[in-house]
């Protein structure tokens, strides 16, 4: 079975303010409240996980820098 996969949107960070932004496509704004939710949820819970990966990678970076 092929998947479909579309661009709704984009990641944003301005590394100077460190601050990060997300900017969806009207398309997706515009579809079926019920395929957001399922989308978002889904995104949600792929970005826990990175956030997570993330966390342990900077609590080893602290350990080290102890070590140092």
């Amino acid at each position: 079975m092929d998947k479909k996969f579309n661009e709704c949107g984009t990641l944003v960070y301005n590394s100077e303010t460190e601050e990060g932004e997300v900017s969806l496509t009207r398309e997706f704004n515009n579809d079926l409240a019920v395929v957001r939710l399922d989308v978002l949820r889904d995104w949600i819970d792929e970005l826990t996980n990175i956030y997570n990966d993330s966390l342990d990678d900077f609590t080893e970076e602290l350990r080290e820098d102890r070590r140092h």
